[in-house]
């Protein structure tokens, strides 16, 4: 008897945790216009555009919570009707992306190009911004150094680069 009692309460809460996943808000598909530089083309090799864009402060994530993104430079894999004409490493550009979290990716919509005089805010954020800092002892913490940061930016194109489809046709 014990056995079965086990059994099903084991059983009860498996569905009780399936259900409470199924009740998860999954984000909404999401469009971002963004400016960045191209830092290179897709390729037989790598069917992803690679560019380093501005920061995305309204960047929602799979929660639907606003988080923001800061400048970083991403894969993007390029919809089949995007001409990319004209386009070249180096180049300022502003762009659209679809972030469709119930797919579970994102594609460029459309890009086009800048004026190369055309200024843009490829800085990283301030650690301290936000923060009221009178008075305070930087010694106390452990900012990171660029080459942490740099090894953190190279691990989020990574996982980016994963989860970007790789095929691309073009038109």
């Amino acid at each position: 008897m014990r056995s079965f009692s086990t059994t099903l309460l084991l059983a009860t809460s498996l569905l009780t945790l399936a259900a409470c996943e199924e009740q998860t808000p999954q984000g909404e598909t999401q469009v971002y216009t963004v400016r960045g530089e191209v830092v290179s083309l897709p390729s037989p090799a790598n069917a992803n555009m690679s560019i380093m864009h501005e920061a995305i402060p309204t960047f929602v994530d799979k929660k639907g919570e606003v988080v923001g993104m800061e400048t970083m430079t991403m894969p993007f894999p390029v919809a089949s009707d995007v001409s990319l004409e004209g386009i070249e490493p180096g180049d300022p550009v502003e762009f659209v992306f679809v972030m469709d979290w119930n797919k579970g990716g994102y594609e460029l919509t459309s890009i086009i190009e800048l004026p190369a005089e055309t200024e843009l805010d490829l800085t990283a954020a301030d650690p301290h911004d936000g923060h009221d800092h009178t008075g305070h002892d930087h010694a106390a913490h452990a900012h990171e150094t660029a080459q942490e940061a740099g090894k953190q930016a190279e691990e989020r194109v990574e996982a980016a680069e994963q989860a970007a489809p790789k095929t691309h046709e073009s038109h």
